[in-house]
This record gives structure tokens, C-alpha cells and sequence, in this order.
């Protein structure tokens, strides 16, 4: 990879970003970006792109923001493994072909 270029964020950090936002949501009241940005110690502008997700977050990030969030990141890299691998099962049924019936079934 060339220097100076990022790859881009895919379906995990989609995922992993999907299952903050929720859990932002479900505190009461709702933990507002700039509010987790300041629990974390993480720049406003920096979470916002981590979970929309413009930019992939490192695993320091995922810790210190699951920390901020009460949350457990093995739990929450869990979850987001088998949002992916459920997507991608689903993908491969949608693109595999129908088994062919013998004839004279």
C-alpha cells in the first residue's frame, strides 16, 4: 500500500460503528458525540468520522470509547464478527444457485 493512503472502512468497522451508535442510544439520556469524545479522550471531529464510518477506528480507540460506554470491546468484537459473518452467509445464499431436480421428479 502506498504511503500516505488509508484503506477503507468495510463492513466490521461498519458494524462496530452501528453497535456504538445503539449503545449511545440506549443510555439515558443518549450519550451525545461530543459528550463520548470527552469520556474517551478522543477528538469530536475524529469520533464522528469513526462512526459514520469515514475512517477505520484502531483498537485503541474501539477500547478507550468501549470503556466511555461501559461497554466490554471482546463483546462488542463479537458482536460485530457475527453481524459480518451473518451478512455474508446471507450474500452467499442470495448468489448461490438452486440445486438442479433430477428429472422425472
Amino acid at each position: 500500500m502506498p504511503t500516505g493512503t488509508r484503506p477503507a472502512p468495510n463492513y466490521l468497522d461498519e458494524a462496530i460503528a452501528a453497535i456504538i451508535r445503539a449503545a449511545m442510544a440506549r443510555k439515558t439520556p443518549a450519550v451525545k458525540i461530543y459528550q463520548l469524545a470527552e469520556m474517551a479522550d478522543v477528538d469530536p471531529s475524529t469520533l464522528s468520522r469513526l462512526l459514520k464510518p469515514t475512517r477505520i477506528m484502531t483498537i485503541q480507540q474501539l477500547d478507550a470509547i468501549c470503556r466511555a460506554l461501559g461497554l466490554n470491546t471482546g463483546n462488542v468484537l463479537s458482536e460485530a464478527v457475527q453481524v459480518v459473518a451473518e451478512y455474508e452467509a446471507d450474500k452467499l445464499r442470495k448468489t448461490s444457485p438452486e440445486p438442479r431436480k433430477a428429472v422425472g421428479q
